[in-house]
């Protein structure tokens, strides 16, 4: 469970739902990174770039290890690791090993896959004991990808949050949420009528030919259910198994509304025991926006620093031309797929580091000689003069010119202050509009009276019949001046709160004249910025180009 801050409410958002966000992410960076590879033989196919590939990834999976996302990481980026493998196997023991030992060795990647990296390494001769048996028919780029088809969705959690307090809700709506506790509380499987849904688990023990016997079927609603079950299988002998069962989890991953594909690739990659979580699927529901956008702020701010970090504090492995380049075209894969689901411009913002960082690595050393030390303040103004010197300092050129020399001069940096210091990190914020309850369809008799009251007190409760004296918000754009500022101070107060302590005379803040002392900033180009630093809102600000749209609230007097 990881602990969110609405305002001064403490939730906790379901850790079901965020390891299903992590499974999206796994699942579309394992197969956009394999094509990428597999598509181009000429650049990947050899042993410096497999190996470089490699560590790569080594440094993602024990990141995932760490926050204990390791089986679902392992999982998911299967067909990529067992590539990476192949291709960072040293070629003296590439050379010796025949076509029956490599399948049995890379067994996620499919003959065809196998035989087209064997085809086309970079090795100058090809041993015949790489001739696949049985022969395989000409392969082609269509049957080498990796096809998204069979894509995880997101389910949303019925149990494991937490509701926030009710000390900040309308004094109307108290009483309606306190009841609709109550009666969700005594909806106890217990209590309810009979006919309605059983889940239970089932462990079975995988026979000599790795299978448990069952064959599964995708209905036209999108669950997965048991269609047969064979004879003297696990599942047979087990039992409690039925034709007609609904699976919902295999091995603690949800399986409602993906294919019966992704099932038999659970089911393949486990080891002896494969696990069967049963229980009543999920409504219809739609997550908040807001909230995935978060998620991922949190997943980029963290990806930047431990990169940025792992870069600057190694500059005899990264601080070169070749791996710069390297290293600045992997990024661009990343930022290319952000972009693809509308987060460029958070990945923009929360990758701002570590972008200027591979874009000065990969400048050419012609126009990397050529340049002063002014000249490449102002092209990398997101890297601190420290940061800057460091990586200049201990640049893989032989011989430094004098126009890198720092102006005013520097004290030695050390990696104290040349690293990102995880200090300001994103915190999370549940978001009060934006999603869609539940249908009533499939709840007891006795809670949708309640739940159609809740609504209506909610609906009601809006801010043009709530009484005066309570919060008004309002939104506020301001063009940055010459300086790049836009002339507020800002201070934060015990609650975690971001309010404007001063503005500055003729700044654009001043002669806008709606914001006032005090206000209280809510969002910073659509980012929460309560319970932050005021450093992370100058670096919003900062980082941003042309206007700054502010998010403020004002208490009615």
């Amino acid at each position: 469970e990881w602990p969110l801050r609405p305002g001064s409410n403490n939730c906790t958002l379901n850790s079901a739902m965020i390891k299903q966000l992590f499974v999206s992410i796994f699942y579309f960076a394992n197969t956009t990174l394999f094509n990428t590879i597999i598509e181009s033989p000429q650049l990947y196919f050899n042993w410096n770039k497999g190996i470089q590939m490699r560590i790569h990834l080594d440094y993602v999976l024990k990141w995932t290890h760490h926050v204990q996302l390791s089986q679902t990481s392992n999982l998911y980026f299967r067909e990529l690791h067992q590539l990476l493998d192949l291709l960072s196997l040293p070629k003296r023991d590439l050379l010796a090993s025949t076509w029956s030992a490599l399948s049995k060795t890379f067994p996620n990647l499919s003959p065809a896959q196998l035989n087209h990296v064997l085809s086309n390494h970079s090795v100058s001769q090809k041993p015949r004991i790489w001739k696949p048996s049985p022969p395989l028919s000409m392969t082609s780029d269509s049957n080498v990808r990796i096809e998204l088809t069979a894509y995880p969705q997101l389910v949303i959690p019925t149990r494991g949050y937490k509701l926030a307090h009710f000390s900040d809700l309308p004094d109307n709506l108290r009483p309606t949420l306190a009841k609709l506790t109550k009666t969700i509380t005594s909806a106890s499987p217990s209590k309810r009528s009979p006919g309605q849904i059983r889940t239970f688990k089932c462990s079975l023990q995988k026979n000599d030919s790795k299978s448990i016997g069952l064959k599964l079927k995708k209905n036209s609603q999108g669950h997965i259910r048991v269609s047969d079950i064979v004879a003297n299988s696990p599942a047979h002998l087990n039992g409690e198994i039925k034709c007609d069962d609904e699976v919902l989890q295999i091995n603690q991953t949800t399986v409602t509304g993906n294919s019966v594909a992704f099932c038999k690739r659970i089911i393949i990659s486990s080891g002896i025991n494969a696990e069967w979580p049963l229980r009543p699927g999920s409504n219809n529901c739609t997550l908040n926006s807001a909230m995935i956008k978060q998620l991922f702020v949190s997943i980029f701010y963290f990806a930047n620093t431990t990169l940025f970090n792992t870069i600057i504090e190694s500059p005899q492995l990264y601080f070169n031309w070749n791996k710069g380049i390297q290293m600045r075209i992997h990024l661009d894969y990343v930022l290319k797929w952000t972009h693809h689901v509308q987060l460029s411009q958070t990945s923009n913002l929360y990758f701002r580091e570590l972008h200027q960082l591979l874009d000065l690595l990969s400048l050419p050393k012609r126009d990397l000689l050529a340049s002063t030390w002014s000249a490449l303040s102002k092209t990398f103004p997101n890297l601190s003069p420290a940061q800057l010197n460091h990586v200049l300092s201990n640049h893989s050129v032989s011989q430094k010119p004098r126009i890198w020399k720092p102006s005013p001069p520097l004290s030695m940096t050390s990696d104290s202050n040349v690293r990102i210091e995880l200090t300001a990190y994103p915190q999370l914020v549940i978001p009060t509009r934006g999603y869609k309850l539940a249908h009533f369809s499939d709840l007891p008799d006795n809670l949708r009276p309640t739940l159609a009251k809740l609504t209506k007190t909610i609906t009601s409760a809006s801010p043009s019949k709530r009484s005066p004296g309570q919060i008004r918000t309002f939104k506020c754009s301001l063009q940055k001046n010459d300086s790049k500022s836009i002339g507020l101070k800002l201070k934060k107060n015990s609650q975690g709160h971001i309010r404007v302590s001063d503005i500055v005379a003729n700044s654009p803040a001043h002669l806008n004249g709606e914001i006032k002392c005090d206000d209280e900033v809510l969002q910073i180009n659509q980012t929460t910025v309560t319970g932050n630093s005021v450093a992370f809102c100058k670096r919003i600000i900062m980082g941003s180009e042309g206007s700054v749209e502010l998010l403020l609230s004002r208490a009615k007097l």
